[in-house]
C-alpha cells in the first residue's frame, strides 16, 4: 500500500494513537479517485468504441490526400483528451 501518506510513526506512538482510522480514511479516498478514474476511461472507451465503428463503414481514402489518414481529422478532438 506504498500509495498512502506515509505516517510518522513516533508522533503516533507518542501521542498513543493508532493509525488505523487515517489508514481506512485514505483506503476510502483511493478507492474513491480510481472509481472515477475508472468513469472517465469508461466513457473514454465508449468514446473509442464509436469512432471504430464509424470508421470501420467508411472506406480507406485512396486518392492523395494533404491529411495523413482522413479518418484522424474526422475524429476531431479525439487524440487530444489527455484521458
Amino acid at each position: 500500500m506504498n500509495f498512502l501518506v506515509k505516517i510518522n510513526n513516533n508522533d503516533v506512538r507518542d501521542r498513543g494513537e493508532i493509525p488505523c482510522h487515517l489508514v481506512q480514511n485514505l483506503l476510502d479516498q483511493k478507492i474513491q479517485q480510481l472509481e472515477s478514474q475508472i468513469q472517465q476511461m469508461m466513457l473514454f472507451k465508449g468514446e473509442l468504441e464509436e469512432y471504430r465503428t464509424a470508421w470501420a463503414n467508411k472506406p480507406d481514402s485512396q486518392s492523395p490526400s494533404p491529411e495523413i489518414c482522413p479518418l484522424i481529422a474526422s475524429g476531431e478532438g479525439l487524440f487530444e483528451t489527455g484521458v
